[in-house]
């Protein structure tokens, strides 16, 4: 699977160098909650797009591979919940609200590991992905204590990022539309769109929530003019 391999080999490199941006700059600003969380979503993010890419670039046996499009599979609970990660613990970190939604979408991941683990042979594709979309769509539930820090354009970047995520999910489970058959499908369009929720979510991190500044402590917030 060329193109799928090389999609998300390039989706590899971009996430370890999009990391490394994010932890650098929070270390610059000293900021242990943007270090601690920036490295949650970075290990996660790269963790999908090298466990895709290992899945669909290597020949072998059909029980390796089975057991890697399982990790390909599992790996997407913890990138969800690794997103989410910054968002809590940089602008809720004193907020109940905050707290109890990094507990929840946490919980929510260990129990699609667990599940994908134990039944990834057996679960319908459309199971799978709907508990990844009714996963990342619970971030609605922050959309009222954020939108004060996030503003219009961390509302937009989150929100597309979604979207592009749901978009790709319909086409992968409809598996059409389908233009090339075995060259350039249903599956490659379902990496491009998982490319570009991936990038857009990124660009939440770099333009929204990087730039965050806290004021006297954490006894008052504010977004950084930068």
């Amino acid at each position: 699977e060329v193109f799928n391999t090389a999609s998300h080999m390039i989706g590899s490199m971009l996430a370890i160098v999009g990391a490394l941006v994010l932890v650098v700059g929070s270390a610059a600003q000293a900021d242990a909650w943007k270090i601690v969380s920036f490295s949650v979503y970075g290990l996660s993010m790269t963790n999908v797009f090298v466990s895709s890419c290992l899945h669909h670039g290597l020949l072998c046996p059909e029980r390796t591979n089975a057991t890697l499009r399982m990790l390909d599979y599992v790996a997407i609970y913890p990138f969800i919940a690794g997103t989410f990660t910054p968002l809590c613990l940089v602008f809720l970190h004193n907020s109940w609200i905050g707290w109890l939604f990094f507990g929840v979408i946490w919980a929510e991941a260990v129990f699609g590991i667990v599940i994908n683990t134990i039944l990834y042979n057996k679960l319908p594709k459309w199971m799978t992905l709907t508990m990844y979309l009714s996963m990342g769509w619970t971030g609605v539930f922050l959309a009222v204590p954020l939108l004060p820090t996030l503003q219009l354009r961390g509302v937009a970047l989150l929100g597309l990022g979604g979207i592009a995520y749901t978009a790709g999910g319909a086409i992968f489970i409809s598996e059409a539309p389908n233009p090339v058959p075995g060259k350039f499908g249903f599956h490659e369009l379902w990496h491009i769109f998982v490319l570009a929720g991936a990038a857009l979510h990124w660009a939440l991190m770099f333009f929204t929530v990087l730039p965050y500044r806290h004021m006297g402590g954490d006894a008052a917030d504010m977004p950084s003019s930068r």
